[in-house]
C-alpha cells in the first residue's frame, strides 16, 4: 500500500534537492562540467553543508560516494542509485542514500566502451557524466562543497582506509577460505572452475593499488592531474591521474591499455601530435587515431575516405544495390501472387 501523498512529498523534495544542489553549484560559479582538480573543498559560497543539509542526509551521501568511489563502482550516479526519505506527521526529512546496491561491475572487472575501472589511480565516481549521453547523478556538484568535501575526507581516513587496508592485509584471504567449502558446488553448478581464486587475488591486488592512490589523493587532490584519452567524441578510453610534474611515459605506462600504442594522440586544444613522455603540468585531454587510419590517409594525399571522392562512388552504387533488392521482392511477391 502507498500513499500518494507521501509518494508526492517524496518527489518534491526529491526534485528541490536536485535543482538546490546543481544550480547552487552552478551560481556559486562552480564548473560542474570539469573533473575533480585541485580546487577541492574550496568554499563556493550559496552551496553551503548547512543549506544542502536542508535537502540531503550528509552523512549518508558521504559514505555512498566513498563505497562508489572506492570500489570504482561502474554504476556509481547511474544506475541502482536508490534513495529514501522519511514523512511524519506531513514533515518529509532530507533525502537519504541508499541501500547500496548493483556491485557486479566493480573493483577493475570490467572494462568497456565508456572509460575503464580497471585502472585503481584515478577519481571515478566523481566525474560529471560517464559519457556525453549518461550524467552522473550528483557527486561531482557535491563535491564542490566546502563542508561536504570535508566530511568524505575525514570519512576516509579515520574509518574506509583502515577497513581496506585491514582486508587487503589478511582478512579477504582469511573470508576467502572460508568459502572454499561452498565455491566446490557453486563451480560445479556454474562452471567458473578456478577462476574464483584468481579474483580473489585480482581483487585483493586492485584494491590494494586503490588504497594506496586514494591516501595520496586524499591527502593532498591538487597534487594530482587528469589526463583523458578519447577514441571518438563521447567517452574516455582511459584515465589516468599523473602527480604534478610527473611524465606520462615511462611514468605511468603500465595503467596503459596494450592498443594504446596502436594509436597517434593529439591534443584536443590545438590538435598537435602530443609529446607523452613530457612533464604533466595541467589536466590534459587526447584524441587518439588509429595509426592505421594515419597511414592510409598519408597514401591518399593526406585526405580522408570522404575529402577523397571515394564515397560518392559508393553511394551511388550503395543506392543501385538497394533498388534492384527492392525490384526483385516485388517481383518475386508478384509471381506468388
Amino acid at each position: 500500500y502507498y500513499d500518494e501523498n507521501v509518494l508526492l512529498a517524496a518527489k518534491t523534495k526529491l526534485t528541490e534537492a536536485d535543482n538546490h544542489i546543481l544550480d547552487g553549484a552552478e551560481d556559486a560559479g562552480v564548473d560542474i562540467g570539469e573533473d575533480v582538480g585541485e580546487n577541492k573543498g574550496e568554499d563556493t559560497g550559496k552551496n553551503t553543508g548547512e543549506d544542502i543539509g536542508d535537502y540531503i542526509d550528509l552523512d549518508s551521501w558521504a559514505d555512498r560516494y566513498l563505497i562508489d568511489e572506492i570500489f570504482e563502482n561502474y554504476d556509481a550516479g547511474v544506475t541502482g542509485s536508490y534513495m529514501y526519505v522519511t514523512v511524519s506527521e506531513g514533515e518529509v526529512s532530507p533525502v537519504y542514500a541508499g541501500p547500496v546496491w548493483d556491485y557486479d561491475n566493480c573493483a577493475g572487472n570490467i572494462k568497456n566502451d565508456c572509460g575503464t575501472t580497471v585502472n585503481p589511480r584515478i577519481i571515478y565516481a566523481a566525474q560529471n557524466s560517464r559519457s556525453n549521453t549518461v550524467p552522473v547523478l550528483w557527486y561531482k556538484a557535491l563535491l564542490d562543497n566546502k563542508d561536504f568535501y570535508e566530511k568524505i575526507k575525514e570519512r576516509y581516513v579515520t574509518f574506509y582506509s583502515p577497513l581496506i587496508h585491514e582486508l587487503c592485509e589478511g582478512k579477504l584471504n582469511e573470508r576467502a577460505k572460508e568459502l572454499e567449502n561452498l565455491i566446490i558446488p557453486d563451480s560445479a553448478r556454474w562452471g567458473y572452475g578456478e577462476e574464483y581464486i584468481k579474483a580473489t587475488d585480482d581483487f585483493i591486488r586492485h584494491m590494494t593499488l586503490r588504497v594506496a592512490f586514494l591516501d595520496e589523493y586524499f591527502e593532498d587532490p591538487g597534487a594530482f592531474r587528469s589526463v583523458t584519452f578519447k577514441t571518438n567524441d563521447d567517452t574516455p578510453y582511459v584515465r589516468v591521474y599523473v602527480k604534478n610534474g610527473e611524465k606520462l611515459i615511462p611514468d605511468h605506462t603500465e595503467e596503459l591499455p596494450e592498443d594504446f600504442k596502436d594509436y597517434h594522440w593529439y591534443d584536443t586544444l590545438d590538435y598537435s601530435e602530443s609529446d607523452l613522455s613530457a612533464e604533466v603540468i595541467k589536466d590534459t585531454e587526447y584524441l587518439g587515431i588509429l595509426k592505421e587510419e594515419v597511414r592510409l590517409q598519408n597514401e591518399n594525399g593526406g585526405k580522408s575516405f570522404t575529402d577523397s571522392g571515394l564515397i560518392w562512388i559508393f553511394i551511388p552504387m550503395g543506392v543501385i544495390v538497394c533498388m534492384v533488392f527492392v525490384m526483385l521482392v516485388r517481383e518475386r511477391r508478384l509471381l506468388r501472387g
